[in-house]
């Protein structure tokens, strides 16, 4: 009997995304939006610089054309950054002013104070300066040189700390930001323990919880963590009411292949969770296992969702966990967001030969990316050593994944290759 045709994990990101409702909005205080994902393009309301505005320390002067060397001119006043505004300069008058600073009415440049001297002259009455250098420059930024009023300020991106100022800039004191999705994360397993606790002789570590609550916060979203849940259906049933209820998106870890104590299929589709995929062709992350858990549904009884919750039921094996949180949970929580879901990619060229038996699934490989040795500007993409889904101290050397294509049995030294970027 033909074994199963597999959904391809590129029809199963496109599955994932449309499961996604569109993001929700929220209105945060400026210093809350760290990291938050704009939605809209944002208008600069006023012009910057909203005045004419000094780049030297050194004295205003109102004249056509910069002066020659050995002019004299009286200082009148002095402009301090933040200061009011001083009257208009008459002909021979000068301002001290200070960077920053607005000029006065009718000025039109600023001549630096290291080019100027004091000028002590009999019958001059009050402060004056002699010019001992003349200026090339006015060294003036004009009202509206960085940006016009009306104009675009900022668009949909993650917000950073410099557009925290640029929208500081022009005043905005609080911005309309997608939700952030919260993330629920649990593992299964009667062999696992967590980091810390004694080991039994057959007992490992859980390094997909943290390894998972790590990515999820990385990603943008809030985390609550659920822990290591036992193989015993009335446990795991009672975690998963309670994160049902509670979570946007929730990530199981183990469980999902066809063992005896692989519980959790029957499980959510008993809580009401509509499958939507199981099992995909590719390696590492066959087994994964997507629902959606419609609104109005799930939780404690009486307390139903009024948003879908998407279940992304990993597989246990570590790096077939990283591999589909990458591939399909990383693209959620973005979309959630409002965020363009694509992965980063980097154009590099593949250090060594790669070989395959296996050509019937896509498979991820973990690389690392340096400089090519041959001197030239671009990358180059090596794989590191790798025994398969359970060496999880693999990822820890790569900086990227490899992706070779159904059918596509060898990758040749040379070839240029899209490493999908796992590091910032």
């Amino acid at each position: 009997m033909p074994s199963p045709v597999l959904l391809h994990p590129d029809q199963a990101l496109d599955l994932v995304l449309a499961s996604i409702a569109p993001p929700r909005v929220e209105v945060l205080p400026l210093d809350q939006c760290l990291g938050r994902v704009l939605l809209a393009e944002l208008s600069n309301r006023f012009d910057q610089p909203p005045f004419d505005r000094a780049t030297m320390d050194g004295f205003a002067l109102a004249l056509p054309e910069p002066p020659a060397a050995g002019s004299q001119f009286r200082v009148v006043g002095t402009a301090a950054a933040g200061s009011g505004l001083l009257p208009s300069l008459a002909d021979g008058d000068c301002v001290r002013i200070m960077t920053g600073a607005a000029l006065p009415p009718g000025a039109t440049m600023v001549h630096r104070v290291e080019r100027t001297a004091p000028l002590k002259t009999p019958g001059l009455e009050g402060e004056w300066i002699v010019l001992t250098q003349a200026e090339d420059g006015r060294n003036v930024n004009p009202k509206g040189a960085n940006l016009r009023a009306g104009a675009l300020l900022i668009g949909p991106r993650r917000l950073g700390p410099q557009d925290l100022g640029v929208l500081a800039s022009s005043g905005y004191g609080q911005a309309e930001v997608g939700r952030r999705p919260l993330v629920g994360v649990l593992s299964t397993g009667d062999e696992l323990r967590a980091a810390g606790e004694a080991l039994g002789p057959t007992s490992i570590y859980d390094t997909n919880g943290p390894t998972l609550a790590a990515l999820a916060q990385l990603a943008g979203a809030e985390v609550r963590r659920y822990g290591i849940v036992r193989d015993d259906p009335r446990l795991l049933e009672a975690v998963l009411v309670q994160a049902l209820g509670e979570c946007d998106i929730l990530l199981s870890s183990g469980g999902v292949s066809m063992g005896e104590f692989d519980y959790l299929p029957g499980l959510l589709a008993s809580l009401g969770v509509e499958r939507i995929f199981h099992k995909l062709a590719m390696k590492p992350g066959k087994p994964l296992w997507f629902g959606r858990l419609a609104p109005g549904q799930g939780g404690a009884p009486g307390q139903g969702r009024a948003s879908p919750v998407l279940v992304f039921a990993l597989p246990g094996n570590p790096v077939s966990s990283f591999v589909g949180f990458e591939l399909f949970v990383r693209p959620a929580i973005a979309a959630f967001q409002g965020l363009d879901p694509a992965p980063r990619l980097l154009r590099a060229s593949l250090g060594e030969a790669v070989e395959r038996q296996d050509t019937e699934r896509l498979e991820y490989l973990p690389v690392k990316i340096g400089p090519s040795p041959a001197g030239s500007a671009s990358m180059e993409a090596r794989p590191v050593r790798y025994t398969g889904s359970t060496m999880v101290q693999a990822l820890a050397w790569a900086d990227g994944l490899l992706r070779l294509e159904i059918g596509e049995a060898r990758l040749d030294k040379g070839s240029s290759v899209d490493v999908r970027l796992l590091r910032a």
